[in-house]
């Protein structure tokens, strides 16, 4: 799912949040069947090349540790293993794990921009 770049808080927190709900674990995927042009987020970024999607683009994730959820940002390339996060207690609202994400989003910006990563 894709969402438009100013959803407010709340709707990026409950689709989060409903998607961790639905999580499983899935087998790894085959990423030798796949490229990057494949990618909805790439067609939608309106990059002219994987090199530009790549380097403009930010990892997130949320998952459930114990009875906490934890926010993560970093780089998608360079990959330096520097990430930005934030601990949520699963009684986070929608509102405080959308806040989160945008917060951690700006924050490995942030350090990009300071040629920190």
């Amino acid at each position: 799912m894709v969402l438009s770049f100013d959803v407010d808080d709340e709707e990026l927190g409950t689709v989060v949040l409903n998607k961790l709900v639905d999580c499983y674990r899935a087998p790894a995927p085959s990423y030798r069947e796949h490229k990057l042009s494949d990618w909805r987020a790439f067609a939608l970024s309106g990059a002219k090349t994987g090199r530009a999607f790549e380097s403009s683009s930010i990892y997130i994730s949320v998952e459930t540790v114990n009875t906490a959820l934890r926010v993560e940002a970093c780089p998608r390339t360079p990959m330096s293993g520097i990430f930005v996060g934030k601990l949520h207690s699963v009684a986070a609202s929608p509102e405080e794990i959308g806040s989160t994400i945008r917060a951690v989003i700006a924050s490995i910006k942030l350090l990009g921009d300071h040629n920190a990563l």
